[in-house]
């Protein structure tokens, strides 16, 4: 049998937010628009819904996530969806959904997750890389319309008035 350990430990999250974070992590109750974004990992939508405390606090509420609550309660809205609909975590200690896990395994997959996903990263900055010729060719495109854009009239003014600041001495 999956049994989730309640009680969680809340304290490090911002107090106002305490009961609704319970409620979501023990009864599966749907949490609010923010608490939302930070459980399915949108960081834009996380910050976007937060005030000035949940802001400060984002790395207090990621801290809190990760440690205190299943994988199954966050990580995607298909998880939140489903934790909601599993009655939370006293819910799934009655009726039991999930399969015992192997917390070995579970971090195996994950970390063979962020290696693919590294890779997977690398295979695409290496096939979009400009070769030396492209870079060349860039910068000579790049220094022929600085030279073209040098208007030469305003360039002799700019350094007649050097010269003069200089004392007047011509070269």
């Amino acid at each position: 049998m999956a049994i989730i350990e309640f009680p969680v430990d809340y304290s490090s999250i911002p107090e106002r937010m305490r009961d609704g974070a319970r409620l979501y992590a023990e009864r599966g109750v749907r949490p609010g628009s923010f608490l939302t974004a930070v459980l399915t990992n949108d960081l834009v939508g996380a910050y976007r819904c937060a005030d000035q405390i949940n802001a400060a606090a984002m790395r207090a509420w990621v801290s809190w996530m990760y440690n205190e609550l299943p994988m199954g309660a966050w990580g995607s809205h298909e998880k939140v969806d489903a934790w909601c609909e599993s009655g939370g975590g006293l819910g799934l200690n009655e009726q039991d959904p999930m399969p015992d896990s192997d917390p070995i395994s579970d971090l195996s997959d994950r970390a063979a997750e962020a290696v693919k996903f590294e890779s997977d990263a690398m295979a695409s900055w290496e096939s979009r890389r400009p070769t030396g010729a492209e870079l060349a060719k860039a910068a000579q495109t790049a220094l022929d319309s600085f030279v073209d854009s040098i208007d030469s009239e305003q360039l002799g003014a700019v350094l007649a008035s050097q010269i003069e600041a200089m004392g007047g001495t011509e070269y």
